[in-house]
């Protein structure tokens, strides 16, 4: 579990292009288009293009879903310290 009160702005940042990258690579290793994985995490296309590009951070719910189409390779937990602050 990341426990949020403890980490820096550098780590929330840190947490959140671990999230991407992890995603990325995810994508690349299952030769996966971004509009079969936003389906099957139930995303809009252009939500996870953002997200993938670094403009945006997933929602908790967002998080979820790309935790459960990724089997768990992509916790959620990496995206919750950013989020926390919303």
């Amino acid at each position: 579990m990341v426990h949020v009160a403890a980490m820096t702005n550098s780590q929330t940042t840190d947490a959140a292009e671990s999230g991407t990258k992890r995603l990325v690579a995810y994508l690349e290793e299952w030769a996966e288009t971004q509009s079969s994985f936003a389906e099957r995490a139930g995303l809009d296309r252009h939500t996870l293009n953002h997200i993938v590009k670094g403009r945006r951070q997933p929602t908790l719910a967002q998080a979820f879903g790309i935790e459960k189409a990724t089997g768990g390779v992509v916790p959620a937990a990496v995206w919750i310290a950013e989020n926390a602050g919303e």
